[in-house]
């Protein structure tokens, strides 16, 4: 008793005293409320769903065509297919030079070139949708039979034009991809322009049309 009054026997003890006091409940109360929140149960999170929603999300935002790209495009068989039925061929009927995936202007797009003994053909068909975005028809300038009556020799024809190129390359017609077979008349003169592909190497040649011979012959690495 007599500790207490001294802790209250002065304005400036008794000020001090009180103010400890309330320090002391203040700190005792954040004790108490710290512990009794340790102590509630907190529901778990499920962190392994978490994860994979987050994974999933990257991988789209990362590839945001993944899904499409390739799923809504058509095959090159399909293009091919597109390319003769518009041209009323078939494909026992054309020799393909180009068939291949491109990209015009920022649509994918097939290239798809062909031609038969009269026509040369080139598509572009919408990888998408399968639409025909272009052709072009070019006919081979072959004669007629009232071109080749004054002429004192006869045409040997396209087929063997083909062939005689062909042999002096060391081939036979099966065995390279012709990629020109045209005739032109030129001052009087028919000959056959002969182009095909074999082994990497690109070979062209003139060939008279009457006498099937090599007018001029050059070969060179297909770029």
């Amino acid at each position: 008793m007599n500790r207490l009054k001294l802790l209250f026997s002065t304005p400036k003890r008794a000020f001090l005293s009180a103010f400890a006091l309330i320090i002391l409940l203040f700190g005792t109360g954040i004790f108490i409320g710290a512990k009794a929140f340790a102590k509630e149960p907190h529901p778990p999170q499920n962190t392994a769903a978490l994860n994979s929603d987050s994974r999933e999300s990257q991988n789209n935002s990362d590839n945001p065509a993944s899904l499409s790209d390739n799923n809504s495009q058509i095959s090159l068989d399909s293009a091919k297919e597109t390319a003769l039925a518009d041209a009323g061929l078939s494909s026992a009927d054309v020799t393909y030079t180009k068939a291949e995936l491109d990209y015009e202007d920022g649509v994918a797009v097939y290239e798809i070139k062909f031609y038969t003994a009269d026509c040369e053909y080139e598509y572009e068909i919408n990888a998408s949708t399968g639409a025909i975005r272009s052709q072009d028809k070019e006919w081979h300038d072959l004669p007629h039979p009232a071109e080749n009556s004054g002429n004192t020799g006869s045409d040997i024809g396209v087929d063997k034009a083909k062939s005689i190129a062909a042999g002096h390359g060391g081939f036979s017609v099966t065995d390279v991809v012709f990629s020109k077979a045209k005739f032109e008349k030129d001052h009087g003169s028919m000959k056959y322009e002969i182009e095909f592909y074999k082994d990497g190497m690109e070979y062209e040649y003139k060939i008279d049309a009457s006498t099937g011979e090599i007018l001029e012959f050059d070969s060179e690495l297909d770029d």
